[in-house]
């Protein structure tokens, strides 16, 4: 038995840029917000006490952090090149149902099923038009706002999460 069901268009333009903040994994983001800290304490420390090494360890993190954020933003336009390379179109349908114990996504181009058990949830993100639900491997289940509200399921939705997902985050 299905209890919601939303189909979405997701394209680069719109999905992506509503969910962009919401992509890279909590601790990913800890760590790029942490650890320029300590490299530019070392930066500052090295040219007040006219430390070499200090100051090259300092330089040395901060590059490294620029280039995971060069790279992850690469990863992530790669990704969208591949998705219009393999189906020959710059948007994702993508029909996202919940039955009693797991979710399921069907992509009506490819014909392909996923299904997802509650457990494996580990964050929801709301944005303005969408939700967003994302595995522990990062996958993501993009729920329709637009058609709950249009429905008027977003509460009983939002309660229905809640039961199901026990140790979700919860992001907004």
């Amino acid at each position: 038995m299905e209890y919601f069901e939303t189909k979405s268009v997701i394209n680069k333009d719109t999905s992506y840029q509503e969910l962009k903040r919401h992509l890279r994994k909590p601790n990913d983001r800890r760590f790029l917000i942490l650890y320029p800290i300590p490299c530019l304490a070392f930066l500052i420390l090295g040219i007040f006490i006219q430390s070499i090494f200090a100051s090259f360890v300092g330089i040395f993190g901060i590059i490294i952090v620029l280039l995971i954020i060069i790279r992850s933003k690469l990863n992530q336009n790669r990704a969208w090149e591949q998705v219009k390379e393999n189906s020959d179109i710059a948007e994702i349908v993508q029909v996202v149902s919940f039955t009693e114990d797991s979710i399921k996504m069907h992509d009506p181009i490819t014909n392909g099923t996923v299904y997802t058990k509650y457990d494996h949830i580990d964050r929801f993100a709301e944005t303005k038009n969408m939700y967003a639900l994302f595995t522990k491997a990062n996958q993501v289940f993009i729920v329709n706002k637009v058609i709950l509200a249009q429905e008027q399921k977003t509460e009983e939705f939002l309660r229905f999460i809640q039961d199901k997902c026990k140790n979700v985050r919860w992001k907004k």
